[in-house]
């Protein structure tokens, strides 16, 4: 017995795992990489492929395959859609048990025709077995077709209704797909602003402690000039005042390092591994990330979104018409063992007309079909200018980014050749110590300040998707 069991458990966790690898093969899962498998993040961060591991691409990727999932129905739009149900029971007593065993099985199968028709056939029938005390069988048959034709149409609701036939689908897919590129990008945006501004915040967080230990060791030697008559109270006060703004600007840069450190762990990015600079950064997400032009995915997701808008209320409508139903059916004689004669059956001929009452006639509704295709298209055209619009705005926004850029690597170069001249005065004696490391400082400072703007470019070209 302790063997069956031990069995029986065996097989259902095979079953687990056997289903959830299909699941997340069939939902294309990316698996969490373990220790080892993955580079360090000094260099894996600045590989592409990095990012397509995190979660937060993960999770875009299982909501665009669930919503594959979900709209496969209307890629067989014109298929025929065919099922099968079956009533089954059986009747008996106490005294003597089963007495009788019936179904009714039915296949039906339903085929949607241009212009909101639809054809649709049947086969059903009765079966009954006696169980008492001599087996009897008898069965019959009852096939039937119809047809629905709507009583209100139009040449423009037909041909927007074949085009729902025949583009859903597909509308419906590429629309999936932008709202997938737009998670994707906006992701890359988020992933290249945190990332950066982390490394900004971390760079200038050592500068900014560096110029104020130098403050603080100036300070330091004004007091002792102080005490020796070299320097009034007033320089002193002074340098302190210098020496405490400064703090203030020392402390909010720390703060910004906490912010962005809690940032990077919502987006699942450990920041121990972060060992590279900026400027390394930045030069890989011009090589990973940046696309040739700019890719209006807002837009174009949009525009797809409408044309996914005027199909569901053709459906809509289509459901709500007024129909005429034509049907025919016939129904054989009960056998028992033979094959049913229908030439000694019944048939029967039938019309039905069905009309909702929804507070508009089917014209109206036709007529608003088209109301809403031109609204639709007036839409599109406004997405279509605020297009053209868009791509002036990022114009715009890039030339200013870029001039500001040139300023800041402007200044840095003058500071660099600053730094230069400084140190040929400190090798001659003209200059102390603290001048020649606090233009050092300014100098980094610079070229940190030459890299931020180069970030803040490129995440204005990122920005416009």
């Amino acid at each position: 017995m302790k063997k069956l069991i031990f069995v029986i458990s065996m097989l259902s966790a095979l079953c687990r795992l056997y289903s959830q690898a299909g699941m997340e093969a069939e939902l294309g899962f990316i698996p969490n990489p373990k220790n080892g498998e993955v580079k360090a993040l000094s260099e894996a961060c600045l590989d592409s492929t990095y990012f397509y591991a995190l979660p937060f691409y993960r999770k875009a990727l299982i909501e665009k395959n669930l919503g594959f999932l979900s709209i496969k129905e209307y890629g067989n739009f014109f298929l025929p859609k065919c099922t099968f149900s079956a009533k089954s029971s059986l009747e008996g007593d106490y005294e003597e048990g089963m007495k009788s065993f019936s179904s009714q099985p039915a296949f039906d199968f339903i085929q949607k025709l241009p212009g909101a028709c639809s054809l649709g056939a049947s086969l059903s029938g009765n079966i009954y077995l006696s169980l008492s005390d001599e087996i009897d069988f008898c069965y019959s048959c009852i096939p039937s077709v119809s047809l629905s034709v709507p009583l209100a149409g139009s040449r423009k609701f037909i041909s927007i209704y074949n085009f729902y036939g025949r583009n859903n689908y597909a509308s419906r897919k590429k629309s999936l797909d932008l709202q997938f590129d737009i998670a994707v990008r906006n992701g890359i945006y988020k992933y290249v602003s945190e990332v950066g501004n982390y490394l900004y915040y971390r760079r200038i967080s050592e500068l900014y402690s560096e110029k104020y230990e130098l403050l603080e060791r100036q300070t330091e030697d004004y007091e002792s000039l102080f005490n020796i008559g070299k320097v009034t109270a007033v320089n002193v006060s002074d340098k302190i005042s210098e020496k405490m703004q400064f703090f203030q600007s020392v402390v909010e840069v720390n703060g910004n390092i906490i912010t962005s450190e809690k940032a990077l762990a919502e987006m699942g990015i450990r920041k121990e591994e972060i060992s590279f600079s900026l400027e390394d950064f930045i030069s890989s997400c011009r090589q990973n990330f940046l696309i040739s032009g700019p890719v209006y995915y807002r837009d174009y997701r949009e525009i797809s979104y409408l044309d996914v808008e005027l199909l569901d209320y053709v459906e809509s409508v289509a459901g709500s018409l007024p129909y005429v139903t034509a049907g025919f059916s016939m129904v054989s004689p009960v056998s028992e063992y033979d094959f049913p004669n229908f030439s000694e059956g019944t048939w029967a001929f039938s019309l039905s007309l069905t009309i909702p009452f929804y507070g508009r006639s089917g014209g109206n509704l036709i007529k608003s079909v088209s109301e809403f295709s031109h609204l639709t298209g007036l839409e599109k055209e406004r997405l279509t200018r605020r297009h053209l619009s868009s791509d002036a705005e990022r114009k715009g926004f890039l030339e200013l980014y870029e001039t500001y850029r040139i300023s800041m690597e402007k200044t840095a170069m003058l500071e660099t050749e600053r730094l230069s001249e400084y140190e040929n005065l400190y090798r001659i004696g003209r200059i102390s110590e603290y001048d020649l490391k606090m233009q050092q400082n300014t100098a980094a400072l610079s070229r940190l300040y030459n890299d931020y703007a180069e970030l803040k470019l490129i995440l204005t070209e990122l920005s416009f998707y």
